[in-house]
């Protein structure tokens, strides 16, 4: 029986993908502050705008305890993938 044993990522992998949730978790943040922020404008905001919103700080924050809870239990290299995906989709915007 063959035994395959995974290589522990280097100090510097470890760095990157500690980077890369932060910077993650901190553009999360943000939109959610900036979405309760404008919030805290309610009644001058428009119905669509308040929508808008609030559906921003409730994605975000749903990615936030996703990402979370992948860190609990170890983040997968196809969350890593799409996590620097989503990085990517930001910036661009």
């Amino acid at each position: 029986m063959e035994t395959t044993m995974q290589a522990r990522p280097s100090e510097d992998e470890d760095r990157a993908v500690v980077a890369v949730v932060a910077h993650g978790l901190i553009g999360s943040i943000g939109a959610i502050r900036l979405a309760i922020s404008t919030l805290k404008q309610w009644d001058k905001l428009e119905p669509e705008v308040r929508a808008q919103m609030l559906d921003i700080a409730d994605k975000q924050a749903v990615f936030v305890s996703e990402l979370l809870a992948d860190l609990v239990r170890g983040l997968p290299e196809e969350a890593l993938g799409a996590l620097e995906g989503e990085l990517a989709r930001r910036h661009e915007r």
